[in-house]
């Protein structure tokens, strides 16, 4: 497998991206097959931290570090005596590994911390928190981290208990994971054997949980803050009249959540509009914004068949990504998957990408359909997934058009393209712009592909993933101006 890192110093560049770059690539650095880029970090020194899942092994992780010219300081594996490596992140400049474990014997489960050194290796252990069982049902853990990695809030879910309501034990963390704040916190619901509750917090230290709950044969959407001082709010999270079935949620550089996602009509899950919210330093709404799907972004996405047959809702969609630009802007982008299984094959496929504008005070600003047509019959979605970065101006999307059958791919997207990548950008009007990126992969020793499913974007630098067929070997390379 190749890796590809591409970096670029400022937003402002993004917004010249032209086909005047081009990539300086490193020398290969090998890994193993069963390895899978998962997240990558920019080190607290300098240079890059790599971090890749191996498959069917859930408590061990294969990190590389490497130093600000893209050589290979360390490698190491990682094991920990737990069960499940569930969270990884960056904690005041160190990668650290948030692990879960399940004592039959004690009827006991625990949530503990793993803090590598600037080497990758194990330097800390961390008891997180620890809850009882009952009986066959387990506690849970979810963590979420802020963006400057120095507080991190913890939801220690008290495990399934019949005609009992559902509880949590809420955590908050300093940047050396000694805690800030210890709570209980009963939700009036009754406890559920599967739970949807999604943990945010700001650099602040407030943490915002995203709760879904059935009610009947309704989904409910609740939000949750706890600050570190103890304060709480909790409010209903709804609409005027529409039920909500996906959202998502993102803060700005202010601190404030904005939450978004879609709604349908009174029967499916269709997506038939969307919405924005915003809140600072509270549960209670500063402004919430709903609109219909425009036209242009149903008939972008489906053929005339398919909305005679389906209607004009999105099916088969789902929120990808919420991006919050530095003047408050946000981009709410869903993507389309369905997937075909039979005894012989499994066909993974993405129509394309439906993004929708808002400004920073919640207004609609325009609807964009992104027609990707991925259908991969032979990858099992391997390679089928898309990057999305913005700022304040324009969207940019880099994914490969897998199962489009190009021959040659080189003829189209130049040398080293395995299958190639294609180049989507959306201006601040809600023009798309798509076309292939001609040479992205000059200068590597072989073919090889994007992997969009990892990468890392800080407003100022883009760090994405490319792979060699054998996915054996991965190189970095710095996105440099002609």
């Amino acid at each position: 497998m190749k890796l590809f890192v591409c970096i670029v110093f400022s937003l402002l560049t993004f917004a010249a991206f032209s086909q005047d770059f081009v990539c300086e690539w490193s020398p290969a650095i090998s890994k193993t097959a069963t390895e899978t880029p998962y997240k990558i970090f920019i080190n607290r020194d300098s240079g890059y931290s790599v971090v890749k899942r191996i498959s069917d092994v859930k408590n061990s992780i294969s990190i590389d570090i490497l130093d600000s010219n893209n050589v290979l300081l360390y490698t190491n594996n990682v094991e920990v005596p737990e069960d499940e490596i569930m969270h990884i992140d960056m904690v005041n400049g160190r990668v650290t590994l948030f692990s879960t474990i399940h004592n039959n014997e004690k009827k006991e489960d625990q949530l503990r911390a793993y803090t590598l050194n600037s080497k990758g290796e194990l330097s800390r252990t961390t008891l997180i928190a620890s809850l009882k069982s009952n009986g066959g049902y387990l506690a849970t853990f979810k963590v979420a981290v802020s963006s400057d990695g120095q507080k991190v809030g913890v939801l220690c879910e008290k495990p399934f208990m019949k005609e009992k309501t559902e509880g949590l034990v809420i955590k908050i963390l300093d940047k050396d994971l000694q805690p800030i704040l210890t709570k209980d916190y009963g939700y009036n619901i009754a406890s559920m054997k599967r739970r949807f509750n999604v943990p945010l917090i700001n650099n602040k230290g407030s943490l915002y949980i995203l709760k879904r709950a059935r009610s009947k044969t309704k989904n409910r959407y609740f939000l949750t803050l706890v600050k570190e001082s103890g304060f709480e709010e909790h409010h209903d999270l709804q609409l005027r009249s529409m039920r909500i079935v996906d959202v998502t949620g993102a803060f700005n550089k202010d601190g404030e959540l904005i939450v978004a996602g879609f709604y349908a009509g009174f029967n499916g899950l269709d997506f038939q509009g969307a919405f924005v919210m915003k809140y600072n330093e509270s549960s209670i709404s500063m402004y919430r914004k709903e609109l219909m799907l425009p036209v242009n972004l149903i008939t972008g996405l489906k053929s005339k068949k398919e909305i005679s047959k389906f209607g004009n809702g999105l099916n088969k969609f789902h929120v990808k990504k919420l991006i919050v630009t530095p003047k408050g802007s946000s981009y709410l982008i869903a993507e389309h998957l369905s997937v075909n299984k039979t005894e012989k094959e499994s066909v993974e496929e993405r129509t394309g990408i439906a993004v929708i504008k808002f400004s920073s005070k919640g207004d609609f600003l325009w609807a964009a359909p992104i027609a990707s047509n991925q259908i991969d019959n032979l990858y099992n979605g391997y390679w089928s997934s898309s990057v999305l970065i913005g700022n304040d101006t324009t969207l940019y999307v880099l994914y490969n058009p897998v199962g489009e059958g190009v021959r040659k791919p080189e003829d189209v997207y130049g040398v080293n393209a395995l299958i190639g990548t294609r180049l989507c950008s959306v201006d601040a009007d809600g023009v798309v712009t798509n076309n292939p990126y001609l040479d992205l992969f000059k200068g590597t020793k072989e073919s090889v592909i994007l992997f969009a499913k990892t990468y890392y974007f800080s407003g100022e630098e883009l760090i994405i993933v490319a792979e060699n067929a054998t996915k054996d070997k991965f190189y970095l390379g710095h996105l440099l101006n002609k």
